[in-house]
């Protein structure tokens, strides 16, 4: 081994300890490692525990038959409480597959303690079995329970007890799935055993028992990872430079490219696999991945980062590559598939984010995609390519008449237009093409002008006036004072309801009714206006003089220049 590759498998093995002791959460949080019962969360089934069991029914739902709770419990005292539990259960499952897609329900089986080198004891769930939850009906009174995958080893407890102990827990993780008896006796005997696997653990003990509950482990197979492919990642730039190592951060840097913003224009239509429309920052993101670039696409909702995404698995499948495609909550996923589907490639498509409860179901679906795609007759895409390349070509040809700088000015059409869109009305003319110059159109110029003219009805361009006068009549002529316009406008939509609420707030104190129209408030503001100017000119004892008296003090009647007072004051 180099030094160099020596460097970064220390640096990886460094970094990929901390990311499992992250990914693990060994505190007491983790009901699977610390396991508590719930007020309403978790319902013990343990025979001779808080309810009266019916063990054979307990035993055909280990068996993997579907089978009612309402079978299991025994007294109606009992079915009501568990089935008010079972009710929270439900819904917290319900929830945890809705919004990320985890499949949380299990049975527990089995409860591992353990004096550990600081801290208190665990109490570790060792045997978890998936199970699903069918409401009978809309109130929910009763459940059917049905197992829903393979039995399997508390991976939490599997990392600590490797981990910290040292014990063999892939051996015992296979004898539990291959071995698990549906008869309660024999679960017993089977923890008897996983005990005895675990003798060199201080204080090691197990107590029977059952629970059904929310357990989550999702982050188990990322550890997994982390153990099994440490040289892989090694070798992968990308991971290798999240884990510090300077040369794989100045490969990628030397990674980095740059597509020109015109190669959509020019790509062969046979090599764009685009299912979606893409604008050209869009277009540039997904030209730049598959250069082999590792990018970042950030962007607020509805902005098309779905579209970026299904467009961008489109292209990478055409050009025979595997993708896998990651999301924390259910919905991003939906987003994409659905687009996915509707381009006509689902069989190409194996969602698997709820997790892969049974193998044979997985197999199953397997064997239908596959079954799907060598169904899929040739395709002949010409058909499709000739009128892009057509479309395409009018586009870019048109772009460049506008851009274009046009002698003797030295600026473009596009310039023109906005100059000319710029113009005041004084300035316009009414004067159109002359005679000459239309008796020299030929065919084609014509077919152009019909073409334009059908274009711009199609677009409504005629009822814009009438429809959008805010917005024909627009005073801004380039493309900073419109966004300046409409961010005015925002502001004005956010301080407008506030500020309304505090006018009619002021309106209500002094007992006056709100205006109805614009014009009415502007009268009413100017009003208050007069209101806080006078307040300010006079201080509160002007309202404690006796009005009468000072009117006939200040009155001019008995002077001589009465008359003129009468008049002029």
């Amino acid at each position: 081994m180099s030094s160099a590759t020596s460097k970064r498998m220390k640096a990886l093995a460094r970094a990929a300890d901390k990311w499992k002791h992250d990914l693990v959460d060994v505190s007491g949080r983790n009901p699977l490692l610390n396991f508590r019962h719930l007020k309403t969360g978790t319902l013990d089934m343990t025979p001779n525990g808080d309810y009266k069991i019916n063990l054979r029914r307990l035993e055909s739902l280990l068996a993997g038959r579907s089978v009612r709770l309402s079978g299991i419990l025994s007294g109606e005292n009992g079915r009501q409480h568990a089935h008010k539990r079972m009710s929270a259960i439900y819904r917290t499952a319900q929830e945890n597959i809705d919004e990320k897609g985890i499949a949380t329900l299990h049975a527990a089986i089995g409860l591992a303690a353990w004096k550990p080198p600081e801290g208190s004891k665990p109490n570790a769930p060792i045997i978890l079995i998936p199970l699903t939850a069918t409401p009978t009906d809309a109130t929910r009174a009763d459940f059917k329970l049905e197992a829903s995958g393979d039995a399997y080893l508390n991976k939490v407890l599997a990392y600590v007890l490797e981990d910290t102990y040292s014990v063999d827990a892939s051996s015992i993780d296979d004898d539990l799935v291959d071995n698990l008896p549906s008869a309660y006796s024999g679960i017993t005997e089977l923890l008897a055993k996983f005990k005895s696997k675990c003798s060199n653990v201080p204080e090691f003990e197990v107590k029977d028992g059952i629970v059904i509950g929310n357990f989550r482990y999702a982050n188990m197979p990322m550890v997994a990872d982390l153990e099994n492919n440490l040289e892989s990642f090694a070798a992968n730039n990308l991971i290798a430079a999240m884990a510090g190592v300077e040369e794989a951060r100045q490969a990628l840097a030397a990674n980095i490219s740059d597509p020109s913003p015109s190669q959509p224009d020019v790509d062969p239509p046979d090599t764009e696999f685009l299912i979606m429309d893409a604008d050209s920052s869009q277009h540039k993101a997904i030209n730049r991945a598959l250069n082999g670039e590792s990018v970042v696409i950030w962007g607020p909702p509805g902005t098309g980062k779905s579209q970026v995404i299904a467009n961008l698995i489109a292209a990478l499948i055409a050009k025979g590559k595997r993708v896998l495609f990651v999301a924390e909550k259910r919905a991003a996923i939906e987003v994409v598939v659905a687009r996915l589907n509707a381009a006509g490639l689902s069989d190409l498509v194996m969602d698997t984010h709820g997790g892969i409860g049974s193998k044979r179901e997985f197999a199953k679906r397997m064997a239908d995609s596959l079954s799907g795609i060598s169904k899929i007759p040739e395709q002949q895409p010409d058909a499709i390519h000739r009128p892009l390349a057509q479309s395409r070509s009018r586009l870019v040809d048109h772009n460049n008449a506008m851009h274009t700088p046009r002698s003797p000015w030295g600026i473009s059409m596009f310039d023109i237009q906005g100059r000319l869109i710029g113009a005041p009305m004084p300035a316009r003319t009414k004067t159109r093409m002359p005679v000459s110059k239309a008796r020299q159109l030929d065919i084609t110029d014509l077919d152009g002008i019909k073409d334009f003219a059908n274009e711009w009805v199609e677009l409504k361009g005629h009822e814009l006036d009438a429809k959008h006068p805010e917005w024909a009549q627009s005073t801004a002529n380039t493309t900073e004072e419109a966004r300046k316009a409409l961010e005015l406008a925002r502001r004005i939509n956010e301080t407008l309801p506030d500020v309304h609420s505090r006018l009619r707030a002021c309106l209500g104190d002094v007992g006056l009714t709100p205006p109805d129209s614009v014009t009415d408030w502007i009268a009413l503001l100017k009003w208050l206006a007069n209101v806080e100017r006078f307040s300010t000119q006079f201080n509160d004892g002007i309202y404690e003089l006796d009005h009468k008296a000072s009117a006939a003090a200040l009155s001019a009647a008995n002077h001589w220049y009465a008359p003129m007072a009468s008049v002029f004051s």
